[in-house]
């Protein structure tokens, strides 16, 4: 346990960014699943101020390019919400940030990516439900729902339906309409 610093000085550039880019999944789903324990050890700020303008960074550098990177980096902020659930109104800063690039993700133009956004939507809006949250809770009902119900009605692609409509359940939202979207 050398901290923050060291993995900013040593590890952050050579290492976990490019295992974020290894063309092997399973590594780049290694790193997904360290991202809980990088928030809990190196702390909320430190993320926002090194790890997510990297991840932002990432992911506009794909958005011409490989979905799997833009999956890669939604799974990241997933994990990264889940891992903030519950904070205080003074510590969701990085919650509010990874937040914000979900939503951004819903309206991919590839549809695996979209589904991915959904999915992950699922997983954080549950984990905020089991920590009740109250600000994390409104940011869901005013923004995260409004989101996801006009996703729904546009999309056309079933597995992103399904994954709307899954975060959607997990809120206790409203049902879809067998075979929406244009």
């Amino acid at each position: 346990a050398r901290g923050a610093e060291f993995f900013t000085n040593v590890l952050l550039e050579p290492c976990w960014l490019g295992l974020l880019l290894d063309p092997v999944a399973s590594v780049r789903a290694a790193c997904v699943s360290g991202m809980e324990t990088l928030v809990r050890t190196a702390g909320q700020e430190w993320l926002v101020k090194q790890i997510l303008p990297q991840h932002v960074r990432i992911y506009n550098h794909a958005a011409n390019g490989s979905y799997l990177i833009r999956i890669t980096i939604l799974q990241a902020h997933a994990a990264t919400a889940v891992a903030c659930a519950g904070t205080s109104p003074e510590g969701s800063s990085l919650w509010n940030d990874v937040m914000l690039q979900l939503l951004r993700g819903i309206s991919d133009g590839v549809a695996n990516v979209r589904m991915v956004a959904g999915k992950g939507l699922a997983q954080v809006i549950e984990a905020v439900k089991k920590a009740g949250e109250e600000n994390q809770l409104a940011f869901v009902d005013t923004t995260v729902k409004p989101a996801l119900e006009t996703q729904l009605e546009t999309e056309s692609d079933m597995d992103c339906r399904d994954a709307y409509q899954l975060a959607l359940d997990a809120l206790g939202g409203p049902t879809a309409a067998p075979g929406g979207g244009e």
